[in-house]
């Protein structure tokens, strides 16, 4: 319910803000293009706005999952001195393809700046219910932690939705990844 909530609010904000159009036009951009729709507009804001728009979730200074426990070691960016309030954005950077190798996913990854880490999907996960619905179309991915299973494959945390609930799993580097895969950016809320 309080996901639904979360949704209309976005909604009613872009329905008001839609240019005046015919009522069959407007109606094909609220069905087909509603979560763009959605992200594209809340782009246009003032970050401050954003801020208040968007679900906020807290990051604490260790992982709730710590793989070391299960032999792995960690290649660690994520840095636990980083906490706070935070926003979340995804980054697509599949450039209209449909599947990258995970070499040249990785390395797509790195130019981007500001990239998450398991934290950062754990607090999601934590807070599940304030994840946008519309995230549920997403695997969401956080490069900046990258961890070194027992037999020395590389793998990253995801976040993805398995049609009961949210799921935090281990994306390995070796495999593809495809389109449907989106990097979380977390945004520190301005106070």
């Amino acid at each position: 319910m309080n996901e639904q909530k979360q949704v209309g609010k976005w909604h009613a904000v872009i329905l008001e803000n839609l240019p005046e159009v015919d009522s069959a036009e407007r109606q094909m951009h609220v069905e087909g293009k509603g979560p763009s729709l959605v992200q594209e507009y809340l782009r246009g804001l003032p970050q401050f706005m954003r801020d208040r728009l968007m679900p906020v979730f807290t990051l604490k200074s260790t992982f709730d999952r710590d793989m070391v426990r299960e032999g792995w070691r960690s290649l660690e960016k994520d840095h636990s001195d980083k906490d706070g309030e935070f926003a979340v954005e995804l980054v697509d950077i599949f450039g209209g393809k449909s599947v990258l190798s995970g070499s040249e996913f990785e390395r797509l990854a790195k130019a981007e700046k500001d990239i998450g880490g398991q934290r950062h999907l754990e607090s999601l996960l934590r807070e599940a219910d304030k994840i946008p619905v519309e995230y549920r179309n997403f695997c969401l991915v956080a490069s900046e932690t990258v961890w070194v299973d027992s037999l020395g494959y590389r793998s990253v945390p995801s976040l993805y939705w398995d049609g009961a609930g949210w799921s935090l799993d281990f994306g390995f580097l070796g495999l593809d990844f495809r389109s449907g895969c989106r990097l979380v950016r977390p945004r520190k809320c301005q106070k």
